[in-house]
C-alpha cells in the first residue's frame, strides 16, 4: 500500500500516513534482522508467490525457535548485524511501480478511516 500524496491531508489522513511509516520501519527491521539470520532471503526467491510466502515464514518459525531456545531478545541484537542495504529492491519491480488499482486505493481508505 502507499500513502496518500502530501498534498492537502486532512487529520485523518495524516495520521494514516503516520502509521504506514511507522509500520513500514518495523516491518522493514524485523525483515533485515531476519535476513541476517536466513542467507535464502539475501537473494532474489524465484518461485511462485505461495511458496516465497511458505519459506519467508519458516524463516521466522526457525529464527523464533532459536530466539527462544537460546534465550534471545531484540536487546541481545547488535545494530552491525542489519545490512541496510537489503532494503533496495532488486530485479523487476514493476508491480510495484505505477499508480496503484482501485482495489488497493479502497483499501486504503478504509485503514485510514480506522
Amino acid at each position: 500500500m502507499r500513502p496518500f500524496p502530501r498534498r492537502g491531508l486532512d487529520n485523518v489522513r495524516r495520521i494514516y500516513n503516520y502509521r504506514h511509516s511507522r509500520a513500514r520501519r518495523t516491518i522493514e527491521f524485523a525483515f533485515g534482522v531476519l535476513m541476517g539470520k536466513c542467507s535464502v532471503l539475501k537473494t532474489t526467491l524465484n518461485m511462485l508467490p505461495e511458496n516465497a510466502i511458505k519459506v519467508v515464514l519458516a524463516c521466522c518459525v526457525l529464527h523464533n525457535f532459536v530466539r527462544r531456545r537460546e534465550g534471545l531478545s531484540l536487546d541481545n541484537i547488535e545494530s552491525n548485524e542489519i545490512d541496510n542495504s537489503c532494503f533496495q529492491m532488486e530485479g523487476n519491480t514493476s508491480a510495484t511501480i505505477g499508480r496503484p488499482g482501485k482495489q488497493a486505493l479502497d483499501i486504503r481508505d478504509e485503514f485510514a478511516e480506522l
